[in-house]
């Protein structure tokens, strides 16, 4: 778990369950499995290796996303879910990222679009749209 995470999230007054983690999960039509094909053709995609913490939540605040989206998002080496704003997430990214220790895959409801932004272990972050024509049982 990223050191803090839970403390964080408290500070941020925002709770992680593995409830979280399963609602995530099903969003994404029941398993994770689905996140690569799901990110191979991104709206927008950065590899952060290089990016100072500043940098990245500049990124991310410049990502098609409403401030104010509610992103469901699941850490998931802990199997921990939580719900939180976009502009929580992305003013705290440096506090909830820890590239070298896990993957966090938030999805969140763009008008009738599911859209799945991903920052992984690698440091690549993507936003993709979720394709309706996918069966979500994959």
């Amino acid at each position: 778990m990223p050191p803090q995470l839970i403390a964080v999230l408290a500070a941020l007054a925002v709770e992680a369950t593995p409830d979280e983690f399963a609602a995530v999960e099903s969003l994404l039509g029941g398993s994770f499995s689905r996140v690569a094909e799901i990110r191979r053709d991104p709206v927008a995609g950065i590899d952060a290796a290089d990016l100072t913490g500043e940098e990245v939540r500049d990124w991310l605040s410049g990502l098609p996303i409403g401030q104010h989206a509610e992103l469901h998002v699941a850490w998931i080496s802990d199997r921990l879910g939580a719900r939180m704003s976009f502009e929580t997430f992305a003013a705290n990214v440096d506090d909830l990222w820890f590239p070298a220790m896990d993957d966090i895959v938030s999805v969140l409801h763009s008008g009738s679009q599911l859209m799945v932004l991903v920052l992984d272990h690698e440091e690549l972050i993507t936003l993709s749209n979720v394709n309706p024509t996918l069966d979500p049982a994959k």
